[in-house]
């Protein structure tokens, strides 16, 4: 009997021991082709996992027979490789498929060895991203925080669309963030309103998905085949607890629920150097004198724009402004209303799928001056909790903007702006920010490139001094040539005139 990695396509069929940990029934909607079928996780006795395939005759050929956890010889399986990106989330790319030869024998619980069926992964491999997006993966934890109301994604209110985050801390300390979805997050409130909050509370996720979310992976739930371990009788939790409250010399009763960290903004995926390229470091108040081109600035955010908008109808798959089709928008209509009528997008098309995302105009300033910017969704969100349309549903009418959005003032933020010629036609003072940060890595690039540029901000104050009045006296240059050539063209004026009439003769 073969083992998982000995398994490839030059076996037309083959012969192996695996354990069933998890089968699911999949729709069209998680196939791209072909009729619905049956998804199946197996684990061989090395605990490398493995997919299957059971169309519905297998499947009710052998419904009786086949249950999760449970051992099975798998004689004259198929074999073939696997392409499509929604099931392909095992690091085998070789799955089974039964056949009409396919026979499975249940084997004896005294012949049974092997994993329990978990493939942990380290927290540090995934804060330092050592695996890639959409790989699965099994965590286990204590809750250190978890969001008390759930949150929703995009623009509509079902149940399927809500979610979570939680936090999960390992024994030496590490924090890994998780994402609950839909059934997933609905099971996590359930057992903790029948839980004393006081306790070491451990949660083991199988069959999670990474996902990359600023600087680390998180892990999320999947679409089918999670599974959530609560505080149960299984040895590999009961064995974690004790390890964990032995390390952090807890009794049990010392439980925050209050997020680890304060939120950090890491560039979108770029390194260090990468992120620099072709850019400058500035002060805000250059922002006004400079051209058009991307500039780097550290600031705080004073102020938030008042009568300026915070959000917009976007589209779902580029974030571009979704514009509707009609030129007379009914403007008493709610947010709901507005999200449904036909709208337009530049990018992707007529009728695009449209979410309401932030656009928040705000005030920065350092030791040079003040500018106004624009932030968008993924620095937003990092400082406040609800999305855009669940603000924008209880948002008051008297009020020109939510005040959670108060949360992002007195944030020390290191921006990238885009200068837009036209900022420079039409002297608009509001740019846009690129990206954004707060890692202190990024910040000490900053200021080694700023003091090799200007020698510092105090310097800058004076540079910023000098080139106003350097302005000044350019206007005034200007202003001098253009009157010299007023005399000028009254002088040759004056002498035209003199030749075409000559001065009459004296009188005596």
């Amino acid at each position: 009997m073969l083992l998982v990695k000995a398994i490839s396509p030059r076996y037309p069929t083959v012969t192996t021991m695996l354990r069933i940990l998890s089968i699911e029934t999949l729709s069209k909607s998680n196939f791209d082709q072909g009729k619905p079928f049956h998804d199946v996780i197996a684990t061989d006795n090395e605990g490398d996992r493995i997919g299957i395939t059971l169309k519905n005759y297998h499947k009710n050929k052998f419904e009786d027979i086949l249950k999760e956890q449970n051992y099975y010889v798998l004689k004259n399986v198929g074999t073939q490789r696997f392409t499509n990106n929604k099931l392909n989330h095992l690091t085998h790319d070789i799955r089974l498929i039964f056949i009409n030869k396919t026979t499975v024998v249940p084997v004896p619980s005294n012949q049974r060895t092997g994993s329990d069926g978990f493939r942990f992964i380290p927290f540090e491999d995934l804060i330092s991203c050592q695996l890639p997006e959409k790989h699965t993966a099994d965590v286990i934890g204590k809750v250190h925080y978890y969001d008390r109301e759930p949150k929703t994604y995009g623009s509509t209110s079902d149940e399927k669309s809500k979610y979570i985050n939680l936090e999960l801390k390992d024994i030496d300390g590490s924090i890994v963030s998780c994402t609950l979805f839909a059934k997933y997050m609905v099971d996590f409130f359930a057992h903790m309103k029948q839980t004393d909050e006081n306790q070491c509370i451990i949660l083991l996720i199988q069959f999670g998905r990474t996902k990359k979310y600023n600087p680390q992976l998180t892990v999320g739930s999947d679409w089918s085949h999670t599974r959530l371990f609560f505080d149960t009788n299984l040895p590999i939790i009961t064995d974690f607890r004790t390890r964990f409250l032995a390390n952090h010399e807890e009794n049990g009763a010392e439980t925050s629920f209050a997020p680890s960290l304060t939120p950090t903004l890491t560039p979108k995926g770029k390194p260090l150097d990468e992120w620099f390229e072709n850019v400058t470091c500035v002060g805000c108040a250059d922002l006004s004198y400079n051209n058009e081109g991307v500039y780097v600035v550290t600031a705080d955010i004073i102020a938030i724009e008042p009568d300026s908008m915070w959000s917009y109808i976007a589209c779902k798959k580029c974030h571009r402004t979704a514009k509707s089709k009609s030129n007379d928008v009914d403007l008493t209509l709610d947010i709901d209303q507005q999200l449904m009528l036909k709208c337009n997008c530049s990018y992707c098309g007529d009728n695009p799928q449209v979410a309401l995302r932030f656009t928040v105009s705000v005030r920065v300033s350092d030791d040079t001056g003040v500018a106004t910017v624009t932030i968008f969704e993924t620095v937003v969100k990092k400082f406040v909790t609800k999305s855009a349309y669940e603000l924008q549903k209880s948002l008051p009418e008297d009020e020109d903007h939510p005040s959670e959005l108060e949360a992002l003032l007195g944030q020390n933020l290191l921006l990238k702006v885009d200068v837009k010629p036209y900022n420079k036609k039409y002297t608009l003072e509001n740019y846009t920010v690129k990206d954004a940060s707060t890692d202190e890595t990024f910040f000490e690039k900053f200021r080694e490139q700023y003091r090799a540029l200007f020698g510092g901000v105090t310097y800058n104050i004076f540079r910023k001094t000098a080139k106003r009045h350097n302005r000044e006296i350019e206007l005034q240059d200007q202003r001098i040539e253009e009157l010299e050539k007023e005399v000028q063209f009254l002088k040759d004026l004056l002498w035209e005139h003199f030749k075409t009439q000559p001065p009459s003769p004296k009188k005596n």
